[in-house]
């Protein structure tokens, strides 16, 4: 049996931050970055067949960046009995880059990390 932890296991479209992927599983997004360069140059008009026209050098350059970013998750098991478990952490990168004109590249990777698994008893339910 496998059990997903929150905050997986709460996902839904309605939460901000949660993905749903091909297969109907959800993924929480922990780190995300996107970078969107625009670039408008001014029009040049020249009539033809005649040293006419008319043309200026204007250029609009615009930068958008959106990061989100954690370094540390608490991921929790509620009601979770005595007994041996294996833990599995997955990890997916996703790249994609557009171009309108241009040539866009993106890349993404992630390195080697560290996981601690720590039991705590908390009581469930409690009341006076």
């Amino acid at each position: 049996m496998v059990q997903v932890a929150d905050p997986i296991a709460a996902c839904s479209d309605a939460i901000l931050g949660c993905v749903q992927d091909s297969s109907n599983h959800y993924g929480v997004v922990l780190d995300s970055r996107v970078q969107t360069l625009t670039q408008t140059l001014s029009d040049c008009v020249v009539t033809v067949g005649t040293s006419t026209g008319s043309c200026n050098f204007d250029s609009t350059l615009q930068l958008v960046l959106d990061t989100t970013s954690a370094h540390t998750f608490n991921i929790i098991f509620p009601n979770v009995g005595a007994g041996t478990y294996t833990i599995s952490v997955e990890a997916a990168v996703n790249t994609s880059a557009t171009a309108s004109g241009g040539t866009a590249i993106a890349g993404a990777a992630y390195g080697l990390g560290a996981m601690t698994a720590e039991s705590v008893r908390l009581v469930h339910d409690f009341s006076f």
